[in-house]
């Protein structure tokens, strides 16, 4: 439960969300470091300073706004250790009401995506009773359930999947998932590799609704076709 743990964490977002990215099926959009166009161009309205684009984002705007719109927003200094990885990076994948809510239904209080005192002491309670071990396999697990509901996974599920879990479910001191990772974190252990690679595409959830799903599921259809065709 320490500031320490977020430059720990910043290091290994900057292999996952590192480089620019301008993917038509990444509902991010166009993405430098992780930070889209929509929150980069928020951000320079919120400091009184003109549009631009997010691919010109110099390194102090960079970490203001990780600080400021995800590790803040969840009180990352104030979470046992771990349990801040985890919510931290799907802060940044997925946005921060996602995560909180996330948080929100492991420990049973109203899911509406706001970090306070009451969410905040329900973690910390969990945490103390069951573990944060526990609450890191959960929440990951969750995560991973609503990476799969998106529209998008049929064509990130690989590098999300490895993302979150690593390249095998479940946690292993060798394995590099935000999953493995937190729960090094939640012992003693501080030599803690980085991840293999990156893996595009954010994962808000705004492609959520019935003609998101119908597309998603026809692409995975053709995309099926296609790899068969092309193995015979």
């Amino acid at each position: 439960m320490t500031t320490a743990n977020y430059d720990r964490i910043m290091s290994w977002l900057a292999v996952y969300e590192g480089g620019k990215v301008d993917d038509p099926d990444d509902p991010g959009g166009r993405t430098n470091r992780g930070v889209t166009q929509r929150v980069y161009t928020a951000y320079r309205k919120a400091q009184g300073l003109p549009d631009r684009d997010v691919w010109l984002m110099n390194n102090d705007e960079h970490d203001d706004i990780y600080l400021e719109q995800y590790w803040r927003p969840i009180w990352g200094s104030r979470l046992p250790d771990g349990v801040d990885a985890s919510m931290f990076d799907m802060a940044v994948h997925s946005g921060t009401s996602r995560s909180v809510k996330t948080a929100q239904e492991i420990v049973g209080v109203a899911a509406d995506g706001i970090m306070g005192n009451v969410t905040l002491a329900a973690i910390l309670n969990y945490c103390k009773t069951e573990g944060a071990t526990k609450f890191c396999w959960e929440f990951n697990h969750r995560r991973l359930a609503f990476l799969k509901r998106l529209s998008t996974w049929w064509k990130y599920q690989n590098g999300w999947k490895r993302r979150v879990v690593g390249d095998e479910d479940g946690a292993q001191d060798f394995d590099f998932g935000v999953l493995d990772r937190s729960i090094m974190l939640c012992g003693t252990r501080r030599d803690i590799p980085l991840p293999k690679s990156s893996t595009p595409g954010k994962a808000t959830g705004e492609m959520i609704g019935i003609i998101g799903i119908v597309l998603g599921i026809i692409l995975g259809v053709i995309r099926s076709i296609f790899n068969k065709r092309r193995s015979t």
